[in-house]
């Protein structure tokens, strides 16, 4: 399940997509970047041997005086060639050994060489049985002549790249930068699973996630209110009103209806493009627990009635829902896996837990889609009143942290309404009029001619708006062939290099950034004292290879806060 709001006043920033890593010598806070490690020399290792060299060795001993031996011409004739047979048969024994060899080599070398030709014949045979059935009209040809595969999911794809170009929404933000991904387009293919676990998912997977409390059946995910009603309980009014964007979930206790501390843990999401108060939002997971059976006295039950908690066993289960998609194992304590296949279950699964005995003991069922008869909210027309607060600035000058920059030769401060930048010449590839959901924020490119601005979007709003009508809170310089030439406040831009970087920083008295050595990145923070929280996700991120600058981006959210 992901989050996709990114509310500036949690004090998590994003995260880009080159430094999700951290790096292995991070700077603390308030600290000049740490010096990189400076290895020990090589180690000398002990003179070299020398080998084969004559060695002086003990002088031969003497062990009688001597002899006068006779000259025999005829016995040393017959010592070599004694010699000479012993010589001849050890080399027609190396010979025949590599004779050997070289034959068996030779037969293997014959045989696959067959064998490959054998292959091939029958592949050819088979193309040639294949190539007299009837021709399909599988292949359309385009206007150019050259030849596409016609399918679903090309025509899904196509649809999804005219739909939404350019716009890519940015999920899950963490500690310190953003990670942006491309928008999704599922086809058919993507809910297509293979092997046992497709074969296996029962036929009714709407029961999977219908569940009982007592005498009340509901189906996950279900409305809030509809627990509610039937007297189960949020802790206080404080979380009944929490305020969740698009797609922002929340988790909670819901209190048995006989007024106990027992409770059972569900999740809540708000599916509409505006925000909304959590009360009026879904349950999307549920946890039934046999715990608080035996403590209330409320049965609970799975798969539209038939598992009940506490009592069914494991060949009830498969009996009732068949084989899991997957199988765990955790010390003796086994956990059966239903994963979500179909379309409208994307992202869902139903867990069925088992206590040694094989019993079930807990169950949770999780739905991450919006159920089938939901309908959003209706966006309105009218531009947001937070757009009538832009002020463009009347010089750059000289504060790293006021948030101006400059661009083709034109003033902005950050936050910037997306229509600045469209109404000063640069051309967004997509459709303006994309929705963007209450507290959502997506990556954006812009061009002109052949630079290319990079920007997130943002919703600072609790109503969903459209693109046009939303604000950038990133700007950043590629550096490049795409090269934007991005300025900022006191001669910061992309084309100086690393030194002078570090002179700038110097100069300005910043000492609160971090320095990854990895990525080569300067995280500068515009709260150099480092206890403004509201300030956390305001920062500066320099990326340098070989002294030269090669990504320079701002981001702050300003007055948004």
């Amino acid at each position: 399940m992901y989050e996709k709001r990114f509310d500036p006043m949690t004090g998590k920033p994003l995260n880009p997509d080159s430094v999700n890593q951290q790096a292995e010598n991070q700077q603390p806070a308030n600290q000049q970047p740490i010096n990189q490690q400076t290895y020990g020399t090589q180690q000398t290792y002990g003179p070299q041997q020398t080998y084969g060299m004559p060695q002086n060795n003990a002088t031969q001993q003497t062990y009688s005086a001597p002899q006068n031996y006779t000259y025999d011409p005829a016995a040393i004739e017959k010592a070599q060639s004694d010699k000479n047979k012993k010589l001849a048969y050890v080399l027609l024994g190396v010979c025949a050994v590599l004779f050997m060899v070289v034959l068996g080599f030779g037969a293997f070398t014959v045989m696959k060489f067959f064998a490959k030709n054998s292959s091939g014949s029958d592949a050819d045979q088979r193309i040639e049985a294949e190539s007299e059935e009837p021709e399909t009209d599988e292949f359309a040809f385009d206007e150019e002549g050259t030849t596409e595969e016609v399918t679903d999911e090309n025509a899904t794809d196509e649809a999804a790249i005219e739909e939404v170009p350019g716009l890519q929404m940015i999920e899950e933000p963490n500690a310190e930068d953003f990670l942006s991904e491309d928008t999704d387009s599922y086809t058919e293919e993507d809910y297509t699973q293979t092997g046992s676990a497709a074969e296996t998912v029962p036929e009714n997977i709407y029961n999977l996630y219908t569940v009982q409390l007592g005498d009340d059946t509901y189906h996950i995910p279900a409305k809030l209110t509809d627990f509610l009603e039937k007297g189960w309980t949020l802790p206080d009014e404080k979380t009944a009103q929490e305020v969740l964007a698009n797609r922002e979930m929340a988790s909670v206790e819901l209190y048995s209806p006989d007024g106990s501390n027992n409770y059972l843990d569900v999740d809540v999401t708000n599916f509409d493009v505006n925000s909304q108060a959590l009360r009026d939002c879904y349950v999307s997971k549920i946890s039934l627990d046999d715990y608080v059976t035996e403590k209330t006295g409320i049965e609970f039950k799975s798969y539209n009635g038939d598992l009940v908690v506490g009592k069914s066993t494991r060949d009830d289960i498969i009996a009732a829902a068949g084989e899991p998609s997957d199988v765990i194992d955790s010390a003796g304590h086994i956990s059966l896996f239903y994963e979500g296949i179909a379309e409208t279950y994307l992202g869902s699964e139903v867990i069925y837990y088992l206590d040694e005995n094989d019993v079930l003991d807990y169950a949770v069922v999780r739905s991450d889609n919006a159920p089938e008869d939901f309908v959003a909210t209706e966006i309105s027309d009218e531009a947001p009143a937070y757009l009538d607060q832009y002020v463009a600035p009347t010089s750059l000058g000289n504060d790293p942290f006021s948030g101006n920059y400059k661009l083709d030769g034109v003033l902005y401060n950050l936050p910037t309404p997306f229509y600045e930048i469209t109404n000063n010449g640069w051309d967004y590839p997509g459709n303006p009029d994309e929705i963007v959901e209450a507290g959502q924020m997506y990556s954006v490119r812009f061009d002109k001619g052949d630079r290319s601005l990079y920007a997130t979007v943002y919703n600072p709003s609790e109503e969903a708006t459209y693109l046009k009508y939303s604000m950038i809170i990133s700007v950043s310089d590629p550096r490049g062939l795409s090269a934007n030439d991005l300025e900022f406040p006191g001669g910061l831009s992309g084309s100086i290099t690393e030194e002078q970087l570090l002179t700038y920083l110097d100069k300005n008295g910043i000492t609160n950034y971090d320095y990854n050595k990895g990525p080569g990145c300067y995280h500068i923070y515009f709260d150099q004292t480092g206890n403004v929280r509201s300030m956390a996700n305001d920062w500066y991120q320099i990326f340098a290879d070989g002294n030269e600058i090669i990504d320079i981006e701002m981001q702050n959210y300003g007055w948004l806060k």
